[in-house]
């Protein structure tokens, strides 16, 4: 009797695991490109000087502007090589997303050119907005998306981003003192960053996007996503410019400032939901975000509020006109009454005061004014009680017949409705036969 101890392979078909080891690790996540960024971001703030805040001459700003440039080109360039070449769709969409990073003023260079020469910075920003739409073309035309349609939405994003710091220079002026009012103002521009975003995802997932067949993967979410990642990419760089200015400037911050981005969450919201989304989600916060922007703006802080001809524009007050136009859009898209009465409530709100505790004085006095004549109102004799209950019978039968009007009619089964009908004939026809 022998035994076979020979060495079978398995079987084919069946992988055997390999062992994780860091070439494997280096190949599949490719962590060199993410590093590259990061040397590039810290290289930047080390040489323009952003991390001891000490300004930099002109031409250096203009030199590393222009390396940046070069570094965008060669992102884009291999970017397209990756996907054209070698399909790595994954690589291509990591170098893409670097792009969508300095493509929206991540090395806050922007910033510094306005910081330097507000003159010179106008007409920098000009420039790199131009080359911007350039980058975005080509973006755009070699992932075969609908430019004409997303190109509008992805440039409004980043003219805002470029042009924020510009505004903010200019409205401090040469004391560097910024008024709180014009932070204020910045911030409600961020409201738009949601719907842009949203216009993005649409255009890449509409019909448009899909007719045109991509050669190179036939999938669309990598488009999309990569589409999509340009425009967070640009609110994000929006929101860190907004809070930064705060700093900066050393500007109160204040929760009001987080109104518009709900507001506009909230806007964007219905948009979708008005497109068929089943999900209760959109409905969940096109309700309560316009509330969350009410409570937030509560306080009604004095160094943000405008007085054009002695009517105060408050935060309140803002945020009251907000809701009410989110509302009035859930009224339009869902054809719901309810929601009409919850927006001309936020309007009916407004019109009673500036601050909270105006609303309050103006609800509550014609109630004290009420309580100290009741004396005069109230009837003392039979005559007078006898007038009230005649007008009580008719204001009573005005409200029945309103409540009747709510009411639906009963209806009858088809069932017991062809019964009835049958025995009214039968009766009929006995009555005619006698």
């Amino acid at each position: 009797m022998t035994i076979d101890l020979q060495y079978r392979s398995p079987a084919p078909g069946i992988s055997v695991p390999q062992p994780r080891t860091m070439k494997r690790f280096i190949v599949e996540n490719n962590p060199f490109y993410l590093l590259s960024a990061a040397c590039m971001l810290l290289g930047l703030m080390t040489l323009t000087n952003s991390l001891s805040f000490s300004p930099i001459p002109h031409h250096r700003l203009i030199v590393l502007i222009g390396t940046l440039n070069l570094y965008e080109a060669v992102l884009i360039g291999l970017a397209g090589w990756l996907i054209v070449k070698r399909r790595l769709v994954r690589d291509a969409e990591i170098l893409l997303a670097i792009e969508a990073l300095f493509l929206a003023d991540g090395a806050m260079l922007s910033a510094e050119m306005f910081t330097a020469d507000i003159a010179l910075g106008v007409m920098v920003n000009f420039a790199l907005l131009a080359m911007a739409m350039g980058k975005l073309i080509a973006i755009l035309a070699a992932l075969k998306l609908p430019v004409a349609r997303m190109l509008p939405p992805l440039m409004l994003q980043l003219s805002l981003v470029l042009g924020l710091p510009g505004f903010l220079k200019m409205s401090a002026g040469t004391s560097g003192n910024l008024s709180p009012l014009a932070l204020y103002a910045a911030w409600w521009t961020f409201a738009l960053f949601p719907v842009a975003t949203y216009v993005v995802w649409r255009v890449a997932s509409s019909r448009e996007a899909m007719s045109a067949p991509w050669q190179h993967i036939s999938e669309l979410q990598p488009r999309r996503r990569i589409a999509v990642t340009f425009a967070v990419m640009a609110g994000v760089s929006m929101l860190v410019h907004l809070c930064m200015s705060s700093w900066v400037y050393k500007v109160h911050w204040y929760p009001a400032h987080l109104t518009p981005l709900a507001l506009g969450v909230a806007f964007t919201a219905g948009l979708a939901a008005r497109r068929g989304a089943k999900d209760t989600t959109y409905l969940k916060m096109q309700t309560w975000l316009p509330v969350f922007a009410v409570v937030m703006s509560i306080a009604a802080p004095r160094p943000l509020t405008i007085n054009p001809n002695g009517f105060a524009f408050t935060t309140l007050r803002l945020s009251l006109i907000g809701a009410a136009l989110v509302y009035a859009q859930a009224f339009i898209t869902r054809r719901s009454i309810r929601w009409g009465f919850v927006s001309l409530g936020c309007l009916l709100t407004t019109s009673l005061g500036a601050t909270m505790s105006a609303i309050l004085d103006t609800l509550f006095t014609p109630l004290r004014i009420a309580g100290e004549s009741s004396g005069k109102i109230v009837p003392t004799t039979s005559a007078g009680w006898g007038a009230v209950s005649v007008i009580s019978a008719f204001v009573l039968l005005a409200a029945g017949a309103v409540v009747s009007l709510y009411k639906k009619p009963p209806v009858e089964s088809d069932v017991a409705e062809a019964f009835s009908v049958a025995l009214r004939e039968a009766d009929l026809k006995q009555r005619k036969a006698v």
